[in-house]
């Protein structure tokens, strides 16, 4: 048999927000974001509790909740900022003058 539903607490999302900004900056800062990245990914994590705060069902404490979300956005940006690439591209006339590996051989 389930568990008798109760009524879901009422939270705002402005109420979140200035009770936990100085929470998750830090939680996000300690979890080796880059200071530069640090304001991305907190408005990053503050989007994703505005679109899912109506589903917050009050089950576990708000920072609670807020730590599995910046624990989640900051995997995400982690993992896409491993995927761009790194360096200065290459222009011009260094991409030309580079040798494949067959040329390689022949000199």
């Amino acid at each position: 048999m389930a568990a008798p539903e109760g009524p879901r607490p009422v939270i705002g999302f402005d109420e979140v927000y200035q009770e936990h900004c100085a929470f998750v900056w830090r939680n996000v800062l300690n979890r080796g974001i880059p200071r530069s990245s640090v304001e991305d990914v907190v408005q990053e994590v503050f989007l994703v509790v505005h679109r899912k705060l109506p589903e917050f069902e009050g089950r576990s404490q708000v920072r609670t909740w807020l730590a599995m979300v910046v624990r989640r956005v900051v995997a995400g940006h982690l993992r896409r900022r491993r995927n761009k690439p790194t360096g200065e591209p290459l222009e011009g006339d260094a991409v030309s003058g580079l040798q494949g590996p067959a040329e390689a051989l022949d000199t």
